[in-house]
């Protein structure tokens, strides 16, 4: 097993990359490094734990900003990494593209935290993306506790397929969200994302000509406790697995 604690920690294994990323944490915020903490057993599952008991805003600020631990596939819209040959593709160059993940919750958060497990991915208006590229998040949750999310911002109900999500829009940012509790036991979810990508071509949110360059999974933690466990998580993009064989899943 290996594992990693505290602020910008990074593994790397099997073209994914894991982070800590402890990014919201308030400048006066006291926080156990030592129990946030990223991991890739010798089963090569993999995954993080976090402990956030007392949050604070930084500084200048009036909400809680979230820490966002996880696991990373494709290219950094910011410039800093790559881990995929396959990203980032021009949205127009989509022909198909499902994301797959079965996970645990080995602790489970508890009913007065506040948090998400939610994919993150980021659309860029070029291949060689840098800070000062534009960027346009795209999230997908497959649940939350105590996450509200701004009514004058909810617009209609979606479905890829295979659920039926909430969205919510500003600008840059689009969110699609199930309204599930993290629960106990083994989960899996299957999104349709071209499905997602073509709804927002079609609102004219989107253009073919952008990229779609990483795709995250993360819990986006604003406080409490919890261990998250993912047996594998991989895109099936173009008929092709970006950072896994085809046999970890059945069709």
């Amino acid at each position: 097993m290996a594992e990693k604690c505290g602020k910008d920690q990074v593994l790397d294994f099997n073209k994914k990359r894991l982070i800590t990323n402890l990014w919201g944490i308030g400048q006066k915020e006291i926080i156990p490094f030592d129990k946030n903490c990223i991991f890739v057993n010798s089963d090569n599952s993999y995954g993080w734990r976090w402990d956030r008991p007392s949050p604070v805003p930084q500084n200048g600020q009036t909400n809680i900003a979230p820490i966002a631990p996880s696991v990373c596939v494709g290219t950094d819209p910011w410039g800093g990494f790559s881990t995929s040959e396959y990203l980032p593709i021009r949205i127009k160059d989509i022909n198909s593209m499902v994301l797959y993940a079965d996970y645990i919750y080995s602790v489970v958060p508890s009913p007065e935290d506040s948090q998400n497990l939610s994919y993150d991915i980021w659309i860029t208006d070029t291949g060689n993306p840098n800070p000062s590229t534009p960027r346009q998040e795209l999230m997908i949750w497959l649940n939350r506790i105590n996450v509200p999310m701004p009514e004058d911002k909810r617009r209609e109900d979606v479905s890829d397929g295979y659920n039926t999500y909430k969205q919510y829009a500003w600008e840059n940012y689009h969110a699609f969200i199930l309204d599930i509790l993290p629960q106990p036991g083994l989960k899996t979810h299957t999104v349709d994302v071209k499905i997602l990508l073509d709804y927002l071509l079609n609102k004219g949110e989107l253009k073919e000509e952008q990229w779609l360059a990483l795709i995250v999974l993360e819990n986006e933690v604003w406080k409490g406790t919890g261990k998250l466990t993912v047996n594998n998580m991989d895109a099936y993009l173009n008929g092709t697995w970006v950072s896994c064989p085809a046999v970890m899943y059945s069709q």
